[in-house]
């Protein structure tokens, strides 16, 4: 993403070399520098290095898939007196045995 930006990353910008960021903080230039890169990078990724560029994206077509679904069809459960199992394992819920019917919407 920052091959181009030769004056931030510097004369070796298309080169893939990640010690470029250990830089020398104790420096006015070094601090300078590493903040530099840091505005550089989360302007283009938006929230940092440690998020998915695709995020938005991906959820915006996950919503969309959702909504055509139930525009397009009905989802009634199976079982309404006992709809699904459930167990909790770490902090984490799983959904069993939810069986659902589905039928194109006239």
């Amino acid at each position: 993403m920052h091959r181009n930006n030769r004056t931030v990353y510097g004369e070796d910008a298309e080169v893939f070399r990640p010690e470029r960021w250990f830089v020398d903080e104790n420096t006015v230039e070094g601090k300078e520098l590493y903040a530099k890169m840091i505005k550089t990078n989360d302007m283009i990724f938006g929230y940092g290095r440690w998020v998915c560029l695709g995020k938005n994206i991906a959820m915006i077509e996950i919503h969309k898939c959702i909504l055509e679904l139930f525009r397009h069809f009905d989802f009634a459960l199976t079982n309404p007196a006992e709809p699904w199992k459930t167990h909790n394992s770490l902090g984490l819920w799983e959904i069993r045995d939810m069986w659902v019917n589905v039928t194109t919407r006239t």
